[in-house]
């Protein structure tokens, strides 16, 4: 594999290498990382100490003026136990949820769905929902979302 290194000069072999050999691990490490936690920044999430991640934890977008929307955030589970997402608070009455309680069982992902009523105005319509968890790790997630009316 590395045989174009005979090719090149002696002083130059051991300083390309030197690059090389970085960029090996950090692809093979990648790699298991894909494999394992499903996404690069999954990965991340769990070398941070994270047990539970949301991978786009604030969203922005278009929506119909005057028309109901959904927005969706995937939601993952880390840990090797199940963790159960027991409760949410909105930050506002347009806001419900509803598939409650949930249960992500080891390393499983599922789609979790908030449901924000039609605003009355032609502006931007933002919001929030924490929901909370059973993981003694992080006890709350954060998310919030902008409706851009689409013109």
């Amino acid at each position: 594999m590395l045989g174009f290194l005979r090719k090149i000069h002696p002083a130059l072999r051991t300083p390309i290498c030197l690059l090389i050999a970085p960029v090996l691990v950090l692809a093979g490490a990648c790699g298991i990382g894909l494999h394992q936690f499903g996404s690069v920044g999954n990965s991340i999430a769990f070398l941070r100490g994270e047990t539970v991640h949301v991978g786009n934890p604030s969203q922005t977008i278009n929506v119909m003026p005057h028309q109901p929307f959904e927005v969706s955030y995937d939601v993952v589970n880390l840990s090797n136990y199940p963790i159960k997402i027991i409760g949410a608070q909105s930050s506002c009455t347009c806001t419900s949820v509803s598939e409650l309680p949930m249960t992500l069982e080891p390393h499983q992902s599922k789609t979790f769905k908030v449901n924000v009523s039609a605003s009355k105005t032609d502006k931007d319509q933002s919001g929030s929902v924490r929901l909370f968890t059973t993981d003694e790790h992080r006890r709350s997630l954060l998310l919030t979302f902008t409706g851009h009316p689409a013109t």
